[in-house]
């Protein structure tokens, strides 16, 4: 896994493009769980060794939407 390179953390968000041909910005809020998360993704290579290195509770709470 790797973290989008559009990716950027401003005014309390993390925008990137969307996927697909139409590339929407896209933005999630940001926090001490999705910080933490982030920091796990060079590590793994898919989702299941993601939620083995962070915790599944911290994947779900980093998904989560304002």
């Amino acid at each position: 896994m790797r973290l989008n390179p559009s990716v950027d953390n401003r005014e309390g968000r993390w925008w990137f493009l969307g996927p697909g041909p139409r590339e929407a910005i896209t933005s999630i809020p940001d926090s001490p769980a999705v910080r933490e998360l982030l920091a796990h993704v060079g590590e793994c290579d898919r989702l299941g060794a993601l939620e083995q290195a962070a915790g599944q509770d911290l994947v779900h709470r980093a998904s989560m939407r304002d």
